[in-house]
């Protein structure tokens, strides 16, 4: 990207987010500089071609210590990853109670149920959804608390996912349902 292709890059990404800046920082060959949105979260442009060091970040915090504030896995502790008796058991139910008909659901509601239910479906589950989270979870995720409430939700509705195999034919009909949430042309 040339200097006047950036230049404007960054200052049309700046007006869109409605910045306002606070510090600068120089190196040797530019300079970087911190940005926060009106609800603080940190936005830094680096200009410099030297190899990147976050000046928002705090060094004298541990990894391990970010990760035990940001409340991951929900808080809880028997729903992980390495629970390997609890992925078996999600697995088999899987198989036994899911995945032999499916087809026929990804078939019926791709073809026989029409767009506008399907988006009208979607756009009220997900309304009902984000009050539901709002009110009982909030920001209180494994994320950042300056992240988007938006983001906190879609983050915990998928969060289960992660324990569910993604077969070819899940992916297809996930891939294939995106124009429902898109607008009409």
């Amino acid at each position: 990207m040339c200097p006047r292709d950036r230049k404007k890059f960054l200052e049309s990404e700046s007006s869109n987010l409605q910045l306002s800046e606070t510090s600068q920082y120089h190196t040797r060959d530019g300079e970087t500089s911190v940005f926060h949105t009106a609800d603080g979260a940190p936005f830094v442009i680096c200009k410099s071609t030297s190899p990147f060091r976050n000046p928002t970040s705090n060094n004298d915090v541990s990894p391990e210590e970010v990760n035990r504030q940001l409340n991951l896995d929900l808080g809880q502790k028997l729903i992980t990853r390495q629970n390997t008796a609890l992925l078996w058991i999600i697995d088999f139910l899987d198989r036994m109670l899911v995945r032999w008909w499916e087809k026929l659901f990804f078939f019926f509601w791709s073809e026989a149920v029409p767009l506008s239910f399907r988006r009208f479906i979607t756009y009220a589950g997900w309304k009902l959804y984000f009050r539901l989270h709002k009110a009982l979870l909030g920001k209180k995720t494994g994320l950042h608390p300056s992240q988007s409430l938006e983001y906190h939700a879609i983050t915990t509705a998928m969060w289960g996912a992660r324990f569910i195999a993604v077969t070819p034919t899940r992916m297809r009909f996930s891939l294939s349902q995106l124009y429902v949430i898109a607008p009409n042309p």
